[in-house]
């Protein structure tokens, strides 16, 4: 998990090269970090704030694909 904090703290958006993808519907303006691990997608569902400075992440939900997407709508603000 490290690993993916600090990709996020220096680039958000392009993640380094690390499959990433912005949402839609219900987490519209939330994006999604795509993790593969021993065969099981994970999903690192996270939003990025600009303003006010500096820009800060926000990271709402890390967990299996579908019930990281569930846990996000939960918590979204």
């Amino acid at each position: 998990m490290v690993q993916y904090q600090r990709v996020l703290s220096l680039d958000p958006i392009t993640t380094k090269n690390i499959p990433n993808h912005s949402l839609k519907g219900k987490l519209a303006n939330y994006r999604a970090l795509e993790i593969d691990w021993n065969g099981i997608a994970y999903r690192l569902v996270y939003r990025i704030y600009d303003s006010p400075a500096p820009r800060r992440v926000d990271v709402l939900s890390f967990a299996e694909h579908d019930p990281a997407y569930e846990r996000a709508i939960e918590r979204r603000r």
